[in-house]
């Protein structure tokens, strides 16, 4: 059993992220942010998970932009308009519950223009 990803695009689009979806920023012009909350769920209503770690880093297959444009320039919250930081810690996750953070993209002003891909990267420890 792993953790559920899941972005709600806030307009009735709903996209798993656990396995090979993804997370649509938008448009987003150089020196720009862009922000998207990401729901992760604990689907195993029997365990616990603890130890989360948040991240984003290179897309292990299709990574697209340098890591300076896209994956180290990506930051997580608790909410909105909180404190960002490169991880998110989520000490632990009960079964069947679920927890919103916020991820926010701030496109350097000299990165290279087109698109960029990379991952976002969920661990955690289920407990026995």
């Amino acid at each position: 059993m792993s953790l559920e990803l899941v972005f709600d695009d806030g307009a009735g689009g709903v996209y798993d992220l656990t396995w090979d979806g993804s997370l649509y920023f938008g448009k987003i012009q150089l020196g720009e942010v862009s922000k998207a909350a990401l729901r992760i769920t604990n689907p195993d209503v029997n365990r616990v998970c603890s130890g989360i770690l948040i991240e984003a880093v290179a897309h292990p297959t299709d990574q697209l932009g340098t890591a300076n444009d896209t994956y180290l320039v990506t930051e997580f919250s608790d909410s909105e308009s909180g404190s960002y930081s490169t991880t998110h810690s989520i000490p632990s996750l009960a079964g069947g519950s679920s927890v919103t953070i916020w991820i926010r993209w701030s496109v350097p002003t000299d990165a290279l223009p087109g698109f960029g891909r990379f991952a976002i990267k969920a661990t955690g420890v289920y407990e026995l």
